[in-house]
């Protein structure tokens, strides 16, 4: 429906719709509903409206233990199709590249590591939780580690990959010399001890502790299965992609921004609610965020 209301020519599709890995495990149906479901409804639409170009954002948790540890790339992937990614997770991204390596259309997938940002919400994932460390340090809570903490996972700031992204999206079809045109976006790698390190330069009072079982978990599972590190040499040479922030600048970034969110939550309303059935500001003259 979005697709064919739209009075202009759409260029390209981005799918980005999937549970996160945990979500994935604990509910395998609805995610590859989701997931795999979703990715051939949405081929299905841009073949039908003349979509040309669809990405989509392919993940860590596609590689299984067999893939290299360090460094590894997208063309594994394609070149390694029946390897076991050992998660429900994984092999419903593998049935998403399966689908656009059949399509006809220009298809490109980005692998992207643990995803880093500011907002004050998130789903149930593995990388996520770097997430939850970093605000229960912002909130003065012990934060309980659910991964081992000397195991090295690739993540990106929210800036960074938004503009690898966008640089995949715009290349010319034929600068992309990948298999499949399927490229890792690589930001840094870093483990949960390195990371509370980083913390406690900002929060010297932040406490942590392991999980009880935390083997049996599938976040401590997962952690162990993926990759230490992704390459971003093909990105980088292709289009022209390079990350520019670090562990000790993300996690200062996204810290400031949980002691901005908590200084709002604690501040006492100065302005009455609008009434019920209200206009929203936007529809009434003010600015709205959006993305």
């Amino acid at each position: 429906h979005v697709v064919g209301s739209q009075t202009q020519p759409i260029a390209t599709v981005w799918n980005l719709a999937a549970p996160l890995s945990v979500e994935s495990a604990e509910n395998p149906g609805v995610a590859m509903e989701v997931t795999v479901g979703g990715m051939e409804k949405l081929l299905r639409v841009c073949t039908r409206f003349g979509v040309g170009r669809v990405c989509f954002t392919d993940s860590i948790g596609s590689f299984g233990s067999e893939a290299p540890r360090q460094n590894a790339t997208a063309k594994w992937l394609v070149q390694h199709p029946n390897q076991d990614p050992g998660s429900d997770y994984g092999k419903q991204k593998r049935g998403c590249r399966e689908l656009l390596k059949r399509w006809e259309g220009d298809s490109r997938f980005a692998v992207l590591p643990g995803l880093l940002h500011a907002d004050p919400l998130w789903g149930k994932g593995t990388t996520e939780y770097a997430l939850d460390a970093m605000l229960c340090a912002t909130e003065g809570r012990e934060f309980v580690c659910p991964v081992p903490v000397d195991v090295q996972l690739p993540m990106v700031y929210r800036d960074d990959l938004i503009h690898g992204l966008v640089l995949l999206q715009d290349a010319e079809e034929g600068e992309l010399l990948e298999p499949d045109r399927g490229y890792c976006l690589p930001g840094f790698s870093f483990s949960a001890l390195e990371l509370f390190e980083e913390i406690k330069k900002v929060e010297p009072g932040f406490k942590w502790r392991e999980m009880e079982g935390l083997e049996d978990g599938a976040a401590a599972k997962f952690s162990r299965i993926w990759p230490d590190s992704v390459s971003g040499f093909e990105a980088s040479r292709d289009f022209g992609f390079e990350p520019i922030y670090d562990l000790r600048t993300t996690v200062r970034k996204v810290m400031r921004e949980h002691k901005m969110h908590l200084k709002r939550r604690e501040l006492p309303r100065t302005k009455p609610l609008p009434p019920v059935g209200a206009s929203p500001p936007y529809l009434r003259g003010g600015t709205g965020e959006g993305l």
